[in-house]
């Protein structure tokens, strides 16, 4: 694991194989493995700054319907943004803020 996969790691708490897994079942189950760890930090770094966050959500692109049952599920604010990564892949990545 490089520098950058333990600053993502790190970030989302992540310690042990089972946890990675878990969230390969969860926030990254549409995100190709190339896109994982970048998209990571790119949610992280755009989360980072708000106090209450919650409702973390990565999908590609095309599936923005997907994408917004989940913004609509969350509390207050929704923070919505596209992230194209180094492999070419659009996606859609968020989460709700404020309590």
């Amino acid at each position: 694991m490089d520098a950058f996969e333990k600053t993502a790691f790190n970030y989302w708490g992540l310690d042990n194989p089972a946890q990675v897994e878990a969230l390969n079942e969860g926030l990254l189950k549409h995100v190709a493995p190339e896109d994982k760890v970048e998209l990571l930090i790119a949610l992280a770094v755009q989360a980072g700054h708000e106090e209450y966050v919650d409702n973390h959500r990565i999908f590609p692109h095309d599936m923005r319907e997907e994408f917004y049952a989940i913004a609509e599920k969350g509390c207050c604010g929704s923070s919505n943004n596209p992230h194209k990564c180094k492999s070419g892949n659009l996606y859609r990545i968020g989460f709700n803020y404020g309590h």
